[in-house]
């Protein structure tokens, strides 16, 4: 996966977290969008997450940041 995600310009990263409803959150759900394939990684069966970081373009032309909860 990370390797397909590295041939995209541009993605959409998305991330779930449990923050609403425990006082010590976690990241609970990973989502990578390339505009033509969908990629969930569930971060907490994971040990090491280093190379997600490295599958992110190098030059992004927009971030957006929202922080909703939604019920």
């Amino acid at each position: 996966m990370i390797d397909e995600l590295k041939r995209y310009p541009m993605l959409a990263i998305d991330t779930e977290s449990n923050s609403l409803f425990a006082y010590r959150e976690q990241v609970c759900l990973i989502q990578f969008s390339t505009g033509r394939s969908d990629y969930l990684v569930d971060p907490l069966a994971l040990h090491d997450l280093d190379g997600l970081g490295r599958s992110s373009p190098t030059r992004a032309s927009k971030k957006f940041f929202t922080l909703l909860n939604t019920i």
